[in-house]
């Protein structure tokens, strides 16, 4: 888990720290550069964390999904043609920087860009969840305007961070 790495890291490294001044760290086996800052208190001290999105996170997302839209598109256009149902999956497991209504919001937005593709149905999984949480963001030629979970009855709902 991210936040045992991350925790192992700064007990490791707390020593070295300079004091009164931000440092950027790569922590092993955490896929985003983690800032740290040590400041002189009084007693035992604490520990204060958070994540900052970058701006423009919407928009990269935006058109990361586009991207990926006119990709899979390319490949599934030879099953659409012979017949088939073509699905694309989308997995997010991102609980701290976005929700499920940003993404299918998002999901909008990257369809206006790319227009018309051979993808049939779009659900959304969110593997972030126990269990997980499957959302339809396109059935047929309906975009969803609201993410409402289409697995809202199973055991465990409403989910629960993992």
């Amino acid at each position: 888990m991210l936040s045992q790495l991350i925790e192992s890291w700064i007990l490791a490294n707390l020593g070295s720290l300079p004091y009164d001044r931000r440092v950027e760290a790569q922590v092993p086996g955490v896929p985003f550069a983690l800032g740290v800052r040590r400041e002189r208190a009084a007693g035992s001290g604490s520990l204060f964390g958070m994540r900052v999105a970058p701006a423009d996170l919407r928009e990269q997302r935006v058109q990361v999904l586009a991207e990926r839209i006119q990709a899979k598109s390319e490949v599934l256009s030879r099953y659409r043609a012979q017949g088939c149902r073509t699905v694309l999956i989308i997995e997010s497991d991102d609980v701290a920087l976005t929700d499920r209504q940003e993404i299918c919001e998002d999901f909008q937005n990257a369809v206006k860009i790319q227009g018309p593709s051979a993808i049939d149905d779009v659900f959304l999984i969110e593997t972030d969840t126990q269990p997980w949480c499957v959302t339809s963001l396109k059935i047929g030629n309906e975009l969803m305007v609201t993410a409402n979970p289409s697995w809202p009855d199973a055991p465990g709902y409403p989910y629960v961070p993992a």
